[in-house]
């Protein structure tokens, strides 16, 4: 079996080399016989990480350096995963948050008939160390990816997933997101095609170090991810309903001429209105549920 593991870097000079290592032992240690290849995907460092990947790519065959001219995360990896064949493609946040004890079941939850494999910071028997921004940030999206999808899925954003063949050559061509979005469009987009997803117990705990500067500006990434899931919540309700009502309406404009683009454009448009409105709705019951909670009004973050 033959595995990759992107890992999307910025900047991680401080990082980079420890991580990798670190990656490589645990493979060595916990998946003995798996041909694996470690991608570094270079989304146009500045510092010194170009310099120690080309070098952890020279220090072992194991490892390859990849150098992108255009920035983001589902653009790192998915150049990563192109860039050799597998079985099980994965990537992983490269300061490691996610303790690397979970890779094999990642490894196995695939292998054994899953599509898609992620880890769970709600997972029952998950150990998360993070701060209390953090939890509020991903419980609010959490319920709005259930809200607006009813997925199934309790961490979407978890920086720790692995995904079959299957899924790569069927699903990952339909994933239009290259940035921060992608992993979340990629699982909502598999659950959909209905491949199994399976969810693993993490232990994650938030990383600080020195001297490094967090890629992550929460406010413009809620923001982003806000309209980039109502415009996937869009396309999932268009062809929904292109499917109820092709037929329908193929018989029903079946000679009429120039009336036909007529009627398609108005159907269109309905459908875009009735979709905006099923994601406004979802924005709602959010906002209520939180009104609820007790004490709502008085924390300040």
């Amino acid at each position: 079996m033959r595995l990759i593991i992107a890992l999307p870097v910025l900047n991680e000079e401080l990082l980079l080399r420890r991580s990798v290592e670190r990656v490589l032992e645990s493979v060595r240690l916990t998946l003995p016989g798996v041909e694996c290849l470690v991608v570094i995907a270079d989304n146009g460092s500045t510092d010194r990480t170009k310099e120690i990947g080309l070098l952890l790519a020279q220090e072992n065959q194991s490892v390859r350096y990849l150098r992108l001219t255009e920035r983001g995360k589902g653009r790192a990896v998915l150049a990563a995963w192109q860039s050799a064949p597998a079985d099980v493609f994965t990537f992983m946040d490269i300061d490691l948050s996610t303790d690397l004890k979970a890779l094999p079941s990642l490894y196995e939850a695939v292998i054994t008939g899953g599509g898609v494999a992620s880890g769970s910071r709600f997972h029952p028997q998950s150990k998360v160390m993070r701060s209390r921004f953090r939890r509020w940030y991903s419980f609010g999206y959490r319920t709005l990816l259930h809200l607006l999808f009813k997925t199934s899925v309790s961490d979407a954003p978890c920086g720790f997933k692995a995904i079959s063949r299957a899924v790569f050559e069927q699903i990952v061509p339909q994933v239009e997101d290259r940035r921060w979005f992608f992993d979340t469009e990629l699982i909502l987009r598999a659950e959909r095609a209905g491949f199994v997803l399976q969810e693993i117990p993490v232990i994650w705990q938030e990383q600080t170090i020195a001297g490094r500067k967090s890629r992550v500006l929460a406010p413009r990434l809620a923001v982003e991810y806000l309209f980039r899931l109502i415009s996937l919540k869009n396309d999932c309700n268009d062809l929904d309903r292109a499917n109820k009502i092709h037929f329908s309406a193929r018989v029903a404009n079946r000679g009429r001429g120039c009336c036909r683009g007529r009627c398609d454009f108005i159907t269109a448009g309905f459908v875009r209105f009735v979709a905006w409105g099923d994601a406004w709705l979802g924005m709602a019951r959010l906002v209520t549920a939180f009104a609820r909670r007790p004490g709502f009004l008085l924390v300040r973050y």
